[in-house]
């Protein structure tokens, strides 16, 4: 009796299991087609707007200030005419002096 409780029990879940990879399966072209046109239109958006991710800004700024940091003295204007930077140790921060 136990035996046949236990096959019951396996098969159930087993047709469960089933049902639900099908319907994973019949749902995931369809989000998939979503998601690349959530993309689309969030790169459209980027671009009518002239945005870019904030990742890679973020490492061209961190760049551009490496490259000023060690190009030029802290009290240096480095050709930037009127304007000079001023260089914080403590963070990447820059505060403009005009």
């Amino acid at each position: 009796m136990q035996r046949v409780y236990l096959d019951y029990n396996r098969e159930q879940q087993r047709l469960r299991l089933t049902k639900g990879l099908a319907f994973i399966n019949e749902q995931l072209p369809k989000v998939s087609k979503n998601v690349a046109q959530v993309e689309g239109t969030l790169e459209e958006f980027r671009k009518n707007q002239n945005l870019i991710e904030p990742e890679v800004q973020a490492k061209a700024l961190t760049e551009a200030i490496n490259n000023i940091q060690r190009n030029c003295s802290p009290q240096q204007s480095c050709g930037m005419g009127k304007r000079a930077y001023i260089f914080r140790s403590s963070n990447i921060g820059l505060m403009k002096i005009s």
